[in-house]
């Protein structure tokens, strides 16, 4: 599920901005603010997904230099290209996390070709299709959550506690559709998710 929380949390990037941050006298230019350094870090969630995937799969093969290198890789992209971004760019604050997702991505990258290169044999069948089919669907309920977060104005003026409702409703929603859009393309994410739930009903 971590591509459609990664999209989720960036189509409403600034309402949650705005619902975790905004309680007192923070201004609506801070908010805007405080979204763009989200929006990095929402495609970061499906990245480092990735790479820990990739980290536990080399430690069970107990190749722990592998993730380790790659780890150290890392720490450089961010420190430096995060110098660079705050001292010869405009970005301000939101450097620091576009450094972190080009390094988490750099990351990835790295341990997916150490990977095929370690275990040719393993590679991940159809992985093309889960893609197509899984980032599709995110999309699509991703373009639902957006839209219907504008009719935010049109509920204003609303209390805290109905702000937060809207927006974990909106979530809701998004997220029934992903379900409902993978079920349908007969995706195995889906199968066992819909699976845990009639055995929690039964």
């Amino acid at each position: 599920l971590t591509i459609p929380s990664g999209l989720f949390f960036f189509a409403a990037r600034f309402d949650v901005a705005q619902g975790i941050f905004q309680w007192g006298k923070v201004s609506d230019n801070a908010i805007k603010s405080i979204a763009v350094i989200l929006s990095f870090y929402c495609f970061a969630i499906i990245t480092h997904t990735v790479v820990n995937l990739m980290n536990n799969a080399f430690y069970a093969a107990n190749l722990t230099k592998v993730p380790l290198i790659a780890g150290l890789a890392s720490l450089l992209i961010t420190g430096i290209g995060g110098y660079i971004l705050t001292q010869h760019t405009a970005m301000g604050p939101s450097s620091l996390s576009f450094s972190f997702l080009m390094s988490s991505f750099a990351l990835m990258l790295i341990l997916l070709s150490a990977y095929k290169h370690y275990f040719p044999q393993r590679r991940p069948r159809n992985l093309s299709v889960f893609l197509l089919k899984a980032g599709g669907s995110a999309a699509v309920s991703a373009v639902i959550l957006y839209l219907f977060g504008l009719l935010t104005p049109l509920l204003s003026p609303m209390s805290k506690l109905v702000q937060l409702i809207w927006l974990a409703l909106r979530f809701v929603l998004a997220a029934l559709v992903y379900i409902l859009l993978t079920n349908r393309l007969d995706l195995p994410e889906s199968r066992n998710l819909m699976k845990k739930l009639r055995m929690q009903r039964d």
